[in-house]
């Protein structure tokens, strides 16, 4: 490329004469004011942006610069030879995007953006153990049959019963059913929170109605960690209980997770949070439960080390 040399205008100094000679020297340059049929006097009255772009990051879609950990990027475009830097997403956020693309069918989701990637058809079971294995198998079965009946997974802390029940929620969203997946105790702890809370408007909000409309709604639902949460007789009886009934009585398929087995459930739903024994409700409860799903034990290392 020939060499540029500048008249600078008065009031230039030679310190912003010498950027823009540098500028309009630089092949990017040229080709971002030929893209844009833009002249030369855009570099010369803006040098400072074009500056700007030059220096951040690598200036492409691929780059991982500073900018939202690499999920953005800045670009300029020129319009009647004004530059403007304009934030792009990266051809990296952009894949994510779609590969979340399905949480647009999940009506309720306390699931993390790593746990909506999580895939059924990509776990690696070269490690696992016969049990895993075997269990793997009965979810797969499950995802092509779709039967009315869920599963109850259960088992030690991290063996991958959460893990399973994402891979079965994400499969069904992304093949359009609506999904909900809900971790329990966090719920039922925000639903006591959120108790005559109002909104900005100091209108009165009801979280628990709109929250169990959904959870109803929902073609497939997961309640995770069930059994964690503290009872208290308004959860159980008043929020757990007609959740369980509309679904059991509209054939609406449930998974579960939980640290305990059937029985060790039973024994934990009997009393609420005064000590007080009721084995009727707890058995409501679980009548509900066993209608709804059949127990699957889930074995195995703790994924959490």
């Amino acid at each position: 490329m020939r060499d540029i040399k500048l008249n600078l205008p008065p009031g230039v100094n030679p310190d912003e004469g010498k950027l823009i000679e540098d500028l309009l020297a630089d092949d990017r340059i040229r080709e971002l004011l030929k893209k844009y049929d833009a002249s030369e006097a855009a570099v010369r009255n803006y040098p400072w942006i074009f500056n700007e772009w030059l220096k951040s990051m690598n200036n492409n879609e691929d780059s991982y610069g500073s900018i939202g950990s690499g999920m953005y990027y800045k670009d300029i475009e020129i319009v009647d030879d004004y530059p403007n830097i304009v934030i792009r997403k990266s051809r990296i956020q952009r894949l994510n995007d779609i590969s979340l693309s399905h949480r647009k069918n999940y009506l309720m989701c306390d699931l993390s953006d790593k746990a909506l990637s999580y895939d059924i058809d990509k776990i690696d079971l070269s490690g696992e153990s016969e049990n895993y294995k075997t269990v793997y198998q009965v979810v797969k079965a499950w995802l092509q049959g779709l039967p009315d009946k869920g599963i109850y997974f259960y088992g030690g802390l991290g063996v991958g019963k959460s893990y399973l029940a994402a891979c079965m929620m994400n499969y069904l969203a992304k093949k359009g059913h609506k999904v909900a997946f809900v971790n329990v105790p966090k719920f039922f702890a925000e639903a006591r929170n959120r108790v005559g809370s109002k909104d900005e408007y100091n209108r009165r909000e009801d979280f628990i109605e709109e929250s169990l409309s959904k959870l109803k709604r929902a073609q497939f639902l997961v309640l995770d960690d069930i059994g964690a949460e503290n009872v208290t007789n308004w959860v159980r009886d008043d929020i757990l209980l007609p959740l369980l009934d509309y679904r059991m009585e509209n054939n609406k398929s449930t998974i579960f997770t939980s640290n305990s087995d059937f029985r060790d459930l039973r024994e934990r739903l009997m009393y609420n949070q005064y000590g007080n024994k009721d084995e009727r409700k707890a058995d409501r409860i679980m009548e509900r439960i066993r209608t709804l799903s059949t127990e699957v034990r889930v074995d195995g290392t703790s994924r959490r080390k």
